[in-house]
């Protein structure tokens, strides 16, 4: 897809990697509507980029997916690419974690990229003439189980099957879904998640037996932009991370084939 005059809805925009791939999508002719809950550091950027800014708590328990759209919509008109990029991770001890922190990782982990799916997939019914495209930024950790991790990884694993369903399900439409894996990222993120000692053993075992290296920001962000242009519907870094994510899905491909020549969509 080439992006020039498209409007790009980005959430999770204020820091990390959002705030990365925001600085590379703004070179690209897009429109940029950036999506966090209100800080200095989203003004920072969308006064750097000249970006629309939706200041917004996904993760709370009122978010209302369609006024959000509506709101997105009436600042930057009808939304092309919609990035669920937003995300936080619980990671430490599972016994320990309180269960209003649980319930709030799903609903910005999870629960809120699903409803703006939702929302993109009645913008494209209504108007099919119009190329749209979903990224989901989800996780490795959508397909291995690391101690101290399990709340962030069902969030991301859920994440990950639900792009590879509707992908699926919306094949050969002009509605198309890019899945991206990315592993440790070094970000304020990384750093809290490395913080645990369980987690933080893990990582190093799985660096000294070569199935991990981090990947910094700019070269994920940079992978995403070619797997737009490039009309990829999954991306994972570091590729060496890849076989382990293609045994994840295989029994999704495997029911697909299974599936094929059936209708996958009623009307």
């Amino acid at each position: 897809m080439n992006l020039r005059d498209k409007h790009i809805l980005l959430t999770g925009a204020s820091r990390g990697i959002g705030a990365t791939l925001a600085r590379h999508l703004s070179v690209t002719g897009a429109r940029l509507t950036l999506v966090a809950r209100p800080s200095a550091a989203l003004d920072r950027i969308a006064g750097e980029l000249k970006a629309h800014v939706l200041p917004a708590d996904l993760g709370a328990a009122d978010f209302d997916a369609a006024a959000l759209w509506a709101r997105a919509e009436a600042g930057g008109g009808p939304v092309h690419v919609l990035i669920n990029n937003a995300g936080v991770d619980l990671t430490g001890d599972p016994a320990l974690t309180a269960p209003g922190d649980v319930a709030g990782a799903y609903r910005l982990n999870l629960i809120a990229p699903a409803l703006l799916c939702q929302q993109m997939i009645r913008a494209a019914e209504r108007d099919g003439g119009v190329d749209r495209l979903v990224v989901n930024v989800s996780s490795q950790s959508a397909n291995v189980g690391v101690p101290g991790m399990g709340w962030y990884a069902s969030t991301k694993a859920g994440l990950s099957h639900l792009t590879r369903a509707l992908g699926s399900e919306f094949g050969g439409t002009r509605i198309r879904f890019l899945l991206v894996e990315p592993g440790a990222v070094p970000t304020g993120m990384l750093e809290s998640v490395q913080g645990y000692g369980p987690t933080a053993a893990a990582f190093a075992r799985f660096r000294a037996l070569g199935l991990q290296r981090d990947v910094p920001a700019e070269e994920l962000a940079g992978a995403i932009l070619a797997g737009i242009r490039d009309d990829q519907t999954y991306l994972c870094r570091p590729r060496r991370s890849g076989p382990v994510a293609w045994m994840t899905a295989l029994s999704h491909h495997l029911c697909m084939l299974a599936l094929q020549g059936v209708a996958r969509r009623s009307g």
